[in-house]
């Protein structure tokens, strides 16, 4: 066997590798302009961030909660908790996308453990 032919082999394996992974990658941009375009509209007074008032009116008006005060409540405080990561009783546009950045980077993690234990 040919040492470029191995090449080519192995090559081809890694990219195969990569293909459940390419999705992740692909849809990036989009899911920034989502995310963009969900911040923009819970932060109602346009400072940039958003806080308690703006989350818990957001869970509020949500069509799941169906006007039920206290899963509104809830629901915004998790996300508060969740995504307020410096703790400042604001989430910046900057917590989230991290956030969410490290959720696909723990993807990848998980997926490539996934392959080498196969």
């Amino acid at each position: 066997m040919s040492k470029d032919y191995v090449v080519r082999d192995l090559a081809q394996y890694f990219m195969s590798l990569l293909e459940p992974l390419s999705h992740v990658v692909d849809d990036f941009e989009e899911c920034h302009k989502l995310v963009r375009n969900m911040f923009d509209t819970i932060d109602t007074n346009r400072e940039g961030t958003i806080d308690w008032t703006e989350a818990l009116e957001y869970f509020k008006n949500h069509e799941l909660v169906e006007g039920d005060n206290q899963v509104a409540t809830e629901l915004a405080r998790q996300m508060m908790d969740e995504l307020d990561t410096d703790k400042d009783g604001r989430i910046s546009f900057d917590e989230i996308w991290n956030n969410i950045v490290q959720m696909k980077i723990d993807a990848i993690n998980e997926l490539q453990q996934e392959v080498v234990q196969d």
